[in-house]
């Protein structure tokens, strides 16, 4: 196998030996898998060529960026693994215009800082930007907090260029792949619009005594068109962070609403946000669930975990909660969302991890892609839903 590939790839991207291997056979999730043979293509002509390698061997691909997915998005089940780091040009930045041309390889921390230099910004910059790429920023559909006014990177992609199952390349203008987690198609990269950074912002902290007051000042909120994030710290979460213990929203307005107006008292109120998931592990509760709700569901999530005094922060402007266990793939609260109705990703996907529990919704759309682009199911096999 391994002279095959060098002949398409070259001698020094392809890769089998059982430390490269081993290396590959995971992702930040924990779960192991096992990966044939590691391959760097750099052209579509090379993953044509592997993929009609595949689909006559029925060996399944994955296609992988950095690895740090936490639901087993990337690990392979003896499988091809291709790493798409030389995938990594920034082909054009049009400030006139408004959109960045960009490999899937790139990370996005470094196509942000081409952008700062411009006063330009990406429209969703996660957490982990600095081990997120361009490919799994699209294959995810990321969001960041500000997404509860500018939407998440499908709202904002203007086309995606793909090779799916079969080895064809094209244009993808209706974006059908964004948030399939890689399933069905390799992405190579992608036209996104960009934007001037924002202009002077507020924030706020407004408290509440109970589930039911919370939620009433949410819908509140979001009739507000000014404001631009509007997350949740319940009061586990919000004393470990150093605040009073009671339901708590923190809103950043594109506006003078706010009552912080001070640029380090505001970067101060969201690094405390962004370190949630950070002090929530120091506690003893390492590991982040998601889930996306109704506003009815929210209330019974909520009511849950507080009688069982865990750590939530979310983006619940959005419908989205980050409750943090002590314990990975915990089952009673895969059972609850299910009970309600309620979906078990809103944020981090499915992959391996949550894919009993995916919604008709989503099954029946990878059904739909894997039917037309990847029926033999070679690309990512195995995550969101088995097909076969």
């Amino acid at each position: 196998m391994r002279e095959h590939f060098e002949s398409i790839v070259g001698i020094q991207a392809a890769l089998d030996n059982p430390n490269d291997l081993l290396a590959y056979s995971y992702d930040a999730s924990g779960r192991e898998g096992k990966a044939r043979i590691v391959l760097f293509p750099s052209s579509e002509e090379h993953i044509r060529k592997i993929l009609t390698y595949a689909n006559r061997t029925n060996i399944p691909i994955v296609p992988r960026g950095l690895g740090t997915n936490a639901l087993g998005q990337v690990v392979p089940e003896n499988s091809i693994v291709i790493d798409m780091a030389r995938f990594d040009r920034t082909h054009t930045v049009n400030l006139k215009e408004g959109w960045v041309h960009v490999d899937a390889g790139v990370v996005v921390q470094d196509l942000q800082n081409i952008l700062e230099k411009h006063g330009y910004t990406l429209p969703v910059t996660p957490k982990s930007i600095t081990s997120t790429t361009i490919g799994a920023l699209i294959a995810t559909n990321q969001m960041d907090r500000k997404s509860h006014k500018k939407g998440r990177i499908k709202d904002h992609v203007l086309s995606i260029e793909i090779i799916d199952g079969s080895g064809k390349h094209f244009v993808d203008g209706n974006k059908d792949f964004i948030g399939m987690e890689g399933c069905g198609a390799i992405i190579l990269r992608a036209k996104i619009k960009i934007y001037e950074q924002d202009k002077k912002t507020t924030s706020s902290i407004r408290r509440y005594d109970d589930v039911t007051s919370l939620l009433a000042g949410v819908e509140e909120f979001k009739q507000d068109l000014t404001v631009l994030s509007l997350e949740y710290l319940n009061p586990i979460m919000a004393k470990g962070l150093g605040m009073p213990a009671e339901h708590t929203l923190l809103i950043e307005y594109a506006s003078e609403k706010g009552d912080l107006v001070n640029q380090e008292q505001q970067d101060a109120l969201w690094g405390k946000r962004m370190n949630a998931w950070d002090v929530a592990a120091e506690n003893g509760y390492p590991f982040i669930e998601d889930c996306q709700a109704t506003p009815e569901q929210l209330y019974d999530i909520l009511q849950w975990c507080e009688e069982i005094s865990i750590p939530v922060a979310g983006h619940i402007g959005q419908g989205i909660l980050h409750p943090f266990f002590d314990r990975q793939e915990p089952e009673d609260f895969y059972h609850l969302l299910e009970s309600i109705g309620a979906e078990a990703s809103g944020q981090f996907g499915y992959g391996l991890v949550k894919k009993r529990y995916i919604s008709d919704r989503v099954k029946n759309k990878l059904i739909k892609l894997k039917d037309e682009y990847d029926y033999n199911d070679i690309i990512n096999r195995g995550k969101i839903h088995d097909y076969v």
